[in-house]
């Protein structure tokens, strides 16, 4: 089994990412949750230095779509410096953001919402994923602070959403289901799978 490092910007990064690598067949032997995407970028030299012996899997949201807010590869350029990743250091940008992952697996959500919604069938197009999430949530989990209402009547998140999600996705979000609706969560799962598949074939071959 391969075993890796984890670093995300919140908690419901870090359960997904574990699942992801689980999902795999890998390992992780430790998650530095950076509690926020400004520390994860601010902390992204120590991670990179990591990278050059261990492998690391980073995961970030790339967030809704504004004038100064970068695409992916433009994301990942800006936050190395322009310089080369090592080879075992594995950036993978959620689209938008990690609640886009979430949404894809439609068999979990019915699990969590109920039959009878309609699920986006491409949730890297939504400009706002987690809003969309709430929305979603709104009927069933309001009560269970997972969802509350803001003073202007609008959704918000709940006291209870990192740690009622957090189970949510850890018994029954499937990384491989949700996959076939997110491209870049696809890309995520195919890049990390051939890197700890080619591991498993060489030590294999001692």
């Amino acid at each position: 089994m391969k075993s890796l490092y984890l670093a995300v910007e919140d908690e419901l990064s870090e359960h997904a990412g574990r699942k992801i690598v689980e999902y795999l067949g890998g390992n992780v032997v430790r998650c530095f949750n950076a509690g926020c995407k400004s520390q994860l970028q601010a902390n992204f030299q120590k991670y990179r230095q990591l990278a050059e012996r261990e492998a690391v899997l980073l995961i970030v949201d790339l967030d809704r779509p504004s004038h100064n807010m970068p695409c992916a590869s433009v994301l990942i350029n800006e936050w190395s410096s322009g310089r080369a990743l090592p080879s075992k250091m594995f950036v993978r940008i959620a689209v938008r953001e990690i609640e886009s992952w979430l949404i894809a697996d439609h068999e979990a959500m019915k699990i969590f919402i109920g039959t009878g919604r309609k699920f986006p069938d491409e949730p890297d197009k939504l400009d706002d994923p987690k809003r969309s999430l709430l929305n979603l949530l709104r009927q069933k989990h309001l009560r269970d602070d997972v969802v509350r209402l803001s003073k202007d009547g609008n959704v918000a998140q709940g006291i209870a959403y990192n740690n009622v999600l957090g189970r949510w996705v850890d018994e029954y979000w499937s990384p491989g289901r949700a996959g076939d609706k997110s491209e870049s969560l696809r890309r995520a799962i195919n890049k990390l799978g051939q890197y700890i598949s080619d591991v498993s074939q060489r030590k294999n071959h001692l």
